[in-house]
């Protein structure tokens, strides 16, 4: 097993890619809560105009709340992930709360791919996927090395390293 590290990322977190990510889950989230929240203004014995102002400050409050703890938790997951090539392999880490150890063989490599969407163009990062014969290319499983800078250099690299494996 070779212990050169050829290629060391780290992936770049950028708030505005991931807060409408946060957003979005939060909010679905809170869609959620709020089916239940109607006992609490009951409970209150609370009447019908001020029923409103309860429902909406909850809501709101939850929100963000909510949106804040999964920023919180996203940037520290971000800070432990760590994502390693060698000419035999590749390691990719993570986890903040949950630790994630996942190694690939390069000859298991099928396929890589480049991902990105306007808004991580935006950012200048990308995503590489990387298929292998347990997945296939229309499932999420596997290793992604997400938002990575200058994402073409690092998978032209990573390209090349898999074809001389």
């Amino acid at each position: 097993m070779d212990t050169e590290v050829l290629l060391e990322i780290k992936p770049k977190y950028v708030d505005y890619i991931r807060f409408f990510y946060n957003i979005i889950i939060s909010f679905l989230a809170i869609l959620l809560v709020s089916m239940v929240d109607w006992l609490i203004p009951m409970l209150m014995n609370l009447s019908e105009p001020q029923l409103w102002y309860v429902y909406i400050a909850i809501n709101i409050l939850l929100w963000l709340l909510l949106t804040g703890f999964l920023m919180f938790l996203d940037r520290k997951n971000y800070e432990v992930t760590n994502y390693k090539v060698y000419n035999d392999r590749i390691e990719f880490e993570e986890g903040f709360i949950n630790h994630k150890y996942t190694t690939i063989r390069m000859v298991d490599i099928k396929e890589i791919h480049l991902d990105q969407n306007f808004i991580q163009r935006q950012a200048e990062v990308g995503t590489i996927r990387f298929v292998t014969a347990a997945n296939n290319s229309t499932t999420s499983t596997g290793v992604c090395f997400r938002d990575i800078t200058n994402s073409m250099a690092v998978y032209a690299k990573v390209k090349q390293i898999h074809e001389n494996a």
